[in-house]
Formats: structure tokens, sequence, C-alpha cells
């Protein structure tokens, strides 16, 4: 235990060097403040301790602090701490590890303590991730933090990315799939009359539609018939 030579002290008697400083040599006539990623919390010491993990020191002679939310330090005798990487978030102080951000969620800036949702539009499928990915044609995503984008409906379709909704296919088209970017066209013999169709309806006999894409059957004229489904 290791004591000083005190000026102020009425017999000059020598006390020991106080928390968070050290004295290595006994012809010191001061104690020395523990270095920064030190400290001592004993009196009369000879050397400081290394701050532990996740806690750091970056003043001389102030001891050690826990890190912040956001930042943490794996190694002992830290001065300073390190942020979180993009895509990875901490919320509790004192912490020696990053936590990947969860599916549906991102954080793109460094020294976070939260992620963030995805927005509508897009996606993410992968932990810790540092954006969203946009929904592909054919899909869409209405809401915020979701995992995977939903399949275009059969009857409707999106032929651009990055959609919050689908469009339901016109009249003289149908989709009779899911997850399409396209509606096809009712062929001569058939007709949609309404949108969103998921397929086309039959001309009955004594009507018809000659060419694709018709809204409606036309009735034979005076002097035609036709006996069948189109």
């Amino acid at each position: 235990m290791h004591r000083v030579l005190s000026p102020t002290h009425p017999d000059r008697r020598c006390t020991l060097c106080p928390v968070n400083t050290y004295l290595y040599t006994e012809s010191q006539s001061e104690c020395t403040p523990c270095p920064a990623g030190t400290y001592q919390d004993e009196e009369g010491q000879e050397q400081c301790k290394p701050c532990a993990i996740g806690y750091y020191g970056d003043v001389a002679g102030e001891g050690c602090k826990a890190c912040d939310s956001g930042t943490f330090t794996n190694t002992t005798g830290a001065a300073t701490c390190q942020g979180c990487a993009k895509g990875y978030y901490n919320r509790a102080e004192g912490q020696t590890e990053c936590l990947p951000c969860p599916k549906g969620q991102f954080q793109n800036l460094v020294g976070q303590e939260r992620c963030e949702p995805c927005p509508p539009r897009t996606f993410g499928d992968k932990e810790g991730e540092d954006y969203c990915h946009f929904c592909p044609a054919g899909t869409f995503s209405a809401g915020s933090g979701n995992t995977h984008c939903a399949a275009c409906a059969a009857g409707s379709f999106n032929e651009i990315e990055a959609q919050e909704e689908c469009r339901v296919c016109p009249p003289g088209f149908y989709q009779d799939e899911e997850g399409k970017t396209l509606c096809k066209p009712c062929k001569a013999g058939t007709s949609a009359p309404n949108e969103g169709m998921k397929v086309c309806d039959v001309c009955q006999p004594g009507s018809y539609s000659a060419k694709d894409k018709a809204i409606r059957c036309d009735l034979c004229a005076r002097g035609y018939f036709q006996p069948e489904e189109s």
C-alpha cells in the first residue's frame, strides 16, 4: 500500500493515494491519475485496473463509465466505445455487442439504439439489414415492417415494382394466376364485362364476339345464328 507525503497535513504525514490514482515508486511526491481506459477503486494502490468489457474510460483519473446505448466494447481497457454498425442496434448501456435488426426492420445509421420498420412498398427478409428491398413487380406490401411482399391476387396485376396495392384487370382482360405483371386479353368468342375478372365469359348461343378484348358478346343479326357456346 503506497502513501505520499501530504504538504497540507499538520504533521506532514504520508497519506494514501486516492481512488483512480496510483503510485508506482516510493520516491514520488504525487499520485498519478489512472490512464484512460483504467480505474482504481481502492486507495493506496501501485497500479490501476483495466476497464471491464462494456465500459470505457476516456479521461485519465476519472474511472470507467458504461458504454451508452447504441455503442459497445468487447475488450478490456477501452478508452472509447464503438458505435453499432449499420443494420445493428442495442438499447441498454454497458453492452459488449450489438444485435442485428430483426426481419422486416432496418437501420442505415451507425450507433443507433433501435431499428426502423420497413416502409410500405418494401420488405426485409433477412436480419441485420441496413436497407429494405422494393417489392418486385407482381407483388405489393400495404403496411410497414413486412418480411415479404404479397402476390397480386388473380384478377389483378402490378407491372412495376414498389407498389402498395395491385391494379385490377380492366374490362376485356382477365388474369387467372397470382403474382402477375400483366392481364391477358379475352379471346374472340369470349368477353370480360367487368373489372378484376379471373376468367372470361364464354359467349352464349345466339351471341358472339369477333375480336379479342371484347367487353360484351353481341347478339347475332337477323338471318344468322350461333347454335353453340363460342
